[in-house]
């Protein structure tokens, strides 16, 4: 379900708080970012959802900073993922619909086809089968072309 975490290895939490400690220190937003971003994943693989929204949240106001976009589509993305984790599918739809149109833009179809195969889980969950085949039918044209 959750398509878009990184799947390379993990710092430690030690390396987490330098990394977050030098960011910081640096005051450069793009740093921030990335050590909350970071910090986020850590607590997704510790099931600790609530502190990964946190940190998701407070990676998603440095990219608005930054203007990073895609970085920024990724953190929506994820905060849509976390709020389905937690079962509070409105706000998921929110940033998973915000991600949606962010990597439309950016024109990235492999990220594209991640968020809509979320979006197709999502509105399954919420009983919505119209909405959901839309997008899990989208997602498997755009994998068969690959």
């Amino acid at each position: 379900m959750f398509c878009t975490f990184p799947s390379f290895a993990q710092p430690s939490p030690a390396e987490l708080r330098r990394s977050l400690r030098a960011a910081a220190a640096s005051a450069n937003p793009d740093s921030l970012s990335h050590s909350f971003a970071w910090l986020a994943y850590y607590h997704v693989n510790q099931q600790n959802y609530d502190s990964a929204g946190y940190f998701y949240r407070k990676a998603l106001h440095y990219t608005e900073i930054t203007g990073n976009k895609e970085f920024n589509a990724d953190n929506l993305s994820n905060l849509g993922l976390i709020y389905m984790r937690l079962g509070n599918f409105d706000s998921s739809s929110y940033f998973l619909n915000s991600a949606y149109k962010r990597f439309q833009d950016l024109r990235d179809s492999v990220k594209l086809t991640y968020v809509e195969i979320n979006l197709g889980y999502l509105y399954s969950s919420k009983g919505l089968y119209e909405q959901s085949l839309k997008y899990l039918l989208s997602a498997t044209y755009k994998l068969e072309k690959q």
